[in-house]
Formats: C-alpha cells, sequence, structure tokens
C-alpha cells in the first residue's frame, strides 16, 4: 500500500515524550493535536501496553492518559497472521542493521508496528533511535537501499513510513 501523508501511528517513545513535554514531544504534538479531519491518528493496543508497564513502573496513574490517547487518536487492537508474518520478516532484516551503539537491534514491537503502518499506509511517529537508522541510515554508516522491504512484487523504502522526530 502506498504511504500517505494524512495517516500516522503513534509509537510508545513518542506519547511518552509528548506527556513528559519534551522537545521531541512538542515535535509529536504538532501532529497529534492537529484537528482528527485533517490526519488520521492511530495508535496499537502494544503501545498501550508499553505506555502502561512504564508507568506501573514508575508508580504512576495511567487512566488519564489513557483517556486522552483514546480521544485524540483511534485504537487498534487486531494484529492479523499477516502482518505478524512482516513483522518477523522486518524483524530479520532489520536487527543486524539497527544494532549498535545502546541497542541491540529493533524490538518485536516495533517491527509489528512497522508492519501495521505498512499495511494501511500509514507513517509510524517516534523518536526511538531504532527508527532514526531506519530513517537516517547514512548517520549510520549504512545505505537507503538496505532498507528496502519487498513484499510481493512491490519494493518499499522503509524510511517513507517513518516519521521521526527531530529528524531535522
Amino acid at each position: 500500500m502506498n504511504v500517505s501523508t494524512n495517516r500516522f501511528l503513534v509509537d510508545t517513545h513518542a506519547w511518552r515524550e509528548y506527556f513528559v513535554g519534551s522537545i521531541q514531544g512538542a515535535e509529536a504534538a504538532t501532529l497529534i493535536d492537529l484537528d482528527s479531519s485533517l490526519v488520521q491518528k492511530y495508535t496499537h493496543s502494544l503501545s498501550i501496553a508499553e505506555l502502561a508497564r512504564v508507568y506501573h513502573v514508575n508508580g504512576d496513574s495511567f487512566t488519564e492518559d489513557l483517556n486522552f490517547i483514546r480521544t485524540r487518536s483511534k485504537v487498534l487492537t487486531n494484529i492479523k497472521q499477516g502482518t505478524a508474518l512482516r513483522a518477523a520478516q522486518l524483524r530479520n532484516q532489520l536487527v543486524p542493521l539497527t544494532r549498535g551503539g545502546r541497542s541491540s537491534g529493533i524490538g518485536t514491537v516495533d517491527c509489528l508496528l512497522l508492519a501495521v503502518a505498512l499495511g494501511m499506509g500509514a507513517r509510524v511517529i517516534s523518536g526511538d533511535t531504532d527508527f532514526e537508522v531506519i530513517s537516517f541510515p547514512e548517520r549510520y554508516g549504512r545505505t537507503r537501499t538496505q532498507f528496502e522491504f519487498t513484499e510481493g512484487v512491490q519494493k518499499v523504502q522503509l524510511a517513507d513510513y517513518v516519521y521521526f522526530l527531530g529528524g531535522t
């Protein structure tokens, strides 16, 4: 599916930064706070699970922020088998390319979110380092062609499916 310029999947990192009011969070807010008639915003229940865990570990209540997420984005709950298999292919391809520094490589949840975004023609909003590698491979000694993904007969550039916060 072709990527849309007005359809976004907000990941865990983007929501965390949004709620703490960081610089990346302010950039995320420019999309999250847009009127829903202008952009379609989604959050996957996997991101909600990750956020709930962070709030629990920090001893914070998640109720208010969860309600806010529900008002600003449509919560997705399904992962179809084809999406799960696409995520496995992505992880197999991307782990060696994103490994290094502090990262042991892109995780399964991030690959699932990317697979969902590919399937719906959305862009993942994230400030996560693994998504930075996908967006700006040259910064990490990689090439853009290493981040092409072939599905059926269509070859896509994964960077087109990522909106990296702080990407300038």
